[in-house]
C-alpha cells in the first residue's frame, strides 16, 4: 500500500513539472510567433520602401532626361546641374503618393543625389557636371517618416526599428536613333572597346581597314550593300532633299560594304557634308555633328561586309572631307549626348537615351 501511495505522489509531481515545462514552452513559442510577425512585417515595409525608391529614382532620372531633351547638342555637352529643383520635385512627388508601413513617404532633398553612373564599375558618383543618374534613399527612421513600430517585440524591449532602401536610375546607352540623324557610316565596336577614353578621340571614317579608320560604309537595311546603291539611293537623294535616313532601334543589323569608294560616291558624301554642316544646328558651321551605328564584326578594323549586328550608337563630329594627299573623311568621337524619346539598353558608346532604367 505504501508503494502505491509513493507512486501516486511521484505522478502528481511529474504532472506539476510537465505543466511548468508546457507553460514555459508556450511562452517561448508565443515569443517566436510574435517575432515572426514582426520580422515578416519588417520585410514588407522594406519592400515597400524599395518600391518607392525605385519609382522615385526613375522619376528623377526621367526629369533629368527631359531637361536634356530641351537642349541643343552644345548645351547638352556643357550642362551643369546648378538647380536640381525640378528633379527633386519629381522625386518627392513619387514619395508623397506612396506609402511604406501605412505612412506616406517624405524624401528629404538631402537623400536625393544627382551624378554619374559608371556602367563598367557599377558605381554612382555625385556631381553636377553633365549628370546622367539620380540616387534616392527612402527611410523610416528618426530622420524622416519615423521608425517602424513593432507589434509584439515589445516583450523583448524592441518597440521600433529603422528601415531604409536605396535605388539608382540612370540614362544608359541609347537603343534608338530618330530618323534623319544617322549617317551610313559605322564605327567598329572593337575600336571603341580597345581605345581608352574614346570620347574626344579622332577617327577617320575613310579610308577604312586601319587603326585610325576603324569604320565602314553601310546602306542601312538596304540589301545587298553596294557603292552604287550608297550613292544613288542614299547620298545623292539626301543632298537633293528627297531622302531622310531611317529610324534605327535595337536589335537590328545593317548591310555593310567595305573597301574603297568610287570617286562619284566620295564626291556625293562631300556634297552632303558641305550641306549638312550648315543645317545640323550644332552651332559650328565648319563641322557636321552626326550619329553613327556601332557594328560588331569581331574582326577589329577589318573591312566590314555583309549583314552585321548593331551593338549601339555613337556620336561624332565630321570636321573635314579631304582629297589630298589622299581621300579622307576626318571625324572626332563626341560623348555626353542624350537622344530624345529614346530608351536605354544599348551599348555605352557616349550617346544615352532620355528614358532611364534602374541600374541599382
Amino acid at each position: 500500500m505504501s508503494q502505491i501511495l509513493a507512486l501516486r505522489r511521484k505522478l502528481r509531481d511529474a504532472h506539476g513539472v510537465t505543466l511548468i515545462v508546457v507553460a514555459v514552452m508556450l511562452v517561448v513559442l508565443l515569443a517566436f510567433a510574435a517575432l515572426a510577425i514582426d520580422i515578416g512585417y519588417a520585410a514588407v515595409v522594406r519592400n515597400e520602401l524599395q518600391d518607392v525608391s525605385d519609382g522615385a529614382a526613375l522619376a528623377g532620372a526621367r526629369q533629368l532626361g527631359a531637361i536634356y531633351e530641351a537642349m541643343t547638342i552644345p548645351q547638352q555637352q556643357a550642362y551643369v546641374c546648378t538647380d536640381p529643383s525640378l528633379i527633386n520635385a519629381a522625386v518627392t512627388s513619387v514619395g508623397s503618393l506612396n506609402q511604406a508601413g501605412n505612412v506616406s513617404i517624405s524624401i528629404p532633398t538631402g537623400d536625393i543625389q544627382i551624378g554619374d553612373w559608371d556602367a563598367a564599375t557599377k558605381t554612382f558618383t555625385p556631381g553636377p557636371n553633365q549628370p546622367d543618374a539620380v540616387q534616392v534613399l527612402t527611410r523610416r527612421d528618426s530622420t524622416a517618416n519615423g521608425p517602424v513600430s513593432t507589434f509584439f517585440a515589445n516583450v523583448l524591449g524592441i518597440s521600433a526599428y529603422d528601415s531604409r532602401a536605396n535605388a539608382v536610375a540612370a540614362l544608359t546607352g541609347t537603343s534608338k536613333i530618330e530618323g534623319g540623324d544617322l549617317i551610313p557610316v559605322g564605327i567598329s565596336k572593337d575600336w571603341i572597346e580597345s581605345t581608352p577614353q574614346f570620347c574626344g578621340q579622332p577617327i577617320k571614317f575613310y579610308p577604312s581597314n586601319q587603326a585610325t579608320g576603324c569604320a565602314g560604309w553601310n546602306t542601312y537595311t538596304n540589301s545587298p550593300a553596294a557603292d552604287s546603291k550608297l550613292r544613288k539611293d542614299i547620298l545623292e537623294p539626301w543632298v537633293a532633299g528627297t531622302y531622310t535616313s531611317p529610324e534605327a532601334q535595337l536589335p537590328l543589323s545593317f548591310e555593310f560594304t567595305g573597301g574603297t569608294l568610287s570617286n562619284p560616291t566620295f564626291d556625293a558624301f562631300n556634297n552632303l557634308f558641305n550641306k549638312m554642316k550648315l543645317l545640323d544646328g550644332d552651332g559650328d558651321d565648319t563641322a557636321w555633328s552626326v550619329f553613327v551605328p556601332v557594328y560588331d564584326n569581331g574582326t577589329g578594323c577589318g573591312n566590314p561586309t555583309g549583314s552585321l549586328p548593331i551593338a549601339g550608337f555613337a556620336a561624332a563630329k565630321i570636321t573635314a572631307v579631304l582629297y589630298a594627299p589622299e581621300k579622307t573623311i576626318v571625324a572626332q568621337v563626341i560623348c555626353k549626348l542624350v537622344e530624345p524619346s529614346s530608351r536605354g539598353g544599348g551599348g555605352e558608346y557616349g550617346v544615352k537615351g532620355a528614358i532611364p532604367g534602374l541600374v541599382r
